[in-house]
């Protein structure tokens, strides 16, 4: 069986091919322009699937970027402060074994005592180091000074937590240290009148010898100690000297 053609339908058929080719140049040429070759789900939906994961990932990817450079920044930060810490420290310790020596005077031991002072003021500025105005030294609390000054020296405010951040997928890296391990030392010693000197800092215990002691008044006086002796016996001793 044959049909008819009609004119009506092939002018039907020849402007549907019209349309066709005139889209068809038309998306070509927005790619061209623009350099894209999707540009509405409806174009590729596989491939706009394919290019929001690719997006994705690129963000992560950036993240990452970002987060190994602030720990990178981080580390360095925290080394250089821990390193000023360390000469702090041993500057400190080279004027206590000088002022233990015989030829240690009144006035000597007023400037060691105004230069330890600095020292304590520097070591606690050091210990409160921020970076992008969060404290390294504080745990995961970084909004929150790590240490303050108190009667005894200073009193650490921050946690005993680690901040975390992600580097890849699967892989996350400290960003910040509790001060209580950065520097070392049991932020809350529990002391008692029992407590044996072998048994201070961390075990190591203290270095048996002289030392040398002045009061108000300007009196001096020597009394040795060694591991053995407890909490006691050094407030004894000092309190009964004469």
């Amino acid at each position: 069986m044959v049909m008819r053609v009609t004119s009506q339908t092939q002018q039907r058929s020849a402007l549907n091919n019209i349309f066709r080719i005139t889209e068809n140049m038309f998306n070509a040429q927005k790619q061209i322009t623009s350099g894209k070759k999707i540009h509405k789900p409806s174009d590729d939906p596989s491939g706009m699937r394919d290019t929001l994961a690719l997006r994705t990932n690129i963000k992560e990817v950036t993240q990452y970027n970002r987060n190994i450079t602030n720990n990178k920044l981080f580390l360095t930060t925290g080394e250089s402060a821990l390193s000023s810490v360390s000469l702090h420290l041993i500057r400190a310790k080279e004027m206590s074994v000088a002022e233990l020596g015989g030829q240690a005077t009144a006035e000597t031991r007023g400037y060691a005592r105004e230069e330890l002072d600095n020292i304590i003021a520097k070591v606690l500025q050091d210990a409160n180091t921020k970076v992008k105005s969060m404290y390294i030294f504080s745990g995961t609390a970084v909004n929150t000074s790590p240490f303050e000054v108190s009667a005894s020296g200073a009193v650490y405010k921050g946690n005993s937590d680690n901040l975390t951040i992600k580097i890849e997928e699967n892989t996350t890296v400290k960003l910040t240290l509790p001060g209580s391990q950065a520097l070392g030392t049991d932020m809350n010693p529990k002391l008692t009148a029992s407590t044996k000197l072998s048994s201070l800092n961390g075990g190591s215990g203290v270095q048996s010898g002289s030392i040398l002691i002045t009061d108000r008044a300007g009196n001096t006086g020597k009394f040795n100690i060694t591991s053995s002796m407890t909490i006691d016996n050094v407030i004894t001793t000092i309190s009964t000297m004469s």
